[in-house]
């Protein structure tokens, strides 16, 4: 039971009754995951692509009544078909994700080959150093009616294109 639930018990005769009610929700949940601990991993992964041990037990903790549930919880998380290993992180700790997560993600990864591939996503070599001219034209213009902060982001947009056009063209070398 989290946090919350366990202040709710110090408030009084109502207040036990909700605790109680969250107590109950907190059985339920655990029981849930027990039988399914896919459920645990899908809502984790709704937040975060990746995760660690501790945030398996703040789930366990969050959602299971008493020591014996969470431990039950986290046996069946840390069990489940699903859930990959992906090894330590910068900090040593273990991180994990699911099958589900890592289809999605190469479904996001050939999405993006495919974009980068396409030459109406590309911007030319022509077009970006005629967007540079005009922003430089612009800037260096001595016409008082500039306005120089639109100027300004003009040329950053420019210099943007320019380096997304060179990511995704950097990407689509390297997919070949």
């Amino acid at each position: 039971m989290g946090a919350p639930a366990q202040r709710i018990e110090g408030e009084g005769i109502e207040a036990a009754d909700r605790a109680e009610m969250h107590r109950e929700i907190a059985r339920c949940n655990g029981i849930r995951v027990i039988a399914d601990p896919s459920i645990a991993l899908d809502a984790i992964t709704h937040q975060q692509s990746t995760f660690t041990q501790r945030d398996l037990a703040k789930f366990a903790h969050r959602h299971s009544d008493g020591i014996d549930q969470f431990k039950e919880v986290m046996g069946a998380m840390r069990s489940a078909p699903d859930l990959v290993e992906l090894g330590r992180d910068a900090r040593g700790e273990d991180r994990f994700t699911t099958r589900e997560m890592i289809v999605t993600e190469q479904r996001l990864h050939r999405a993006a080959e495919r974009i980068a591939e396409r030459e109406r996503h590309e911007v030319h070599d022509a077009d970006r150093r005629a967007a540079l001219a005009r922003a430089e034209k612009r800037l260096a213009s001595n016409d008082t009616n500039i306005d120089w902060d639109r100027a300004t982001v003009a040329l950053q947009r420019a210099l943007i294109r320019i380096q997304i056009a060179r990511k995704h063209r950097d990407v689509a070398v390297n997919a070949r």
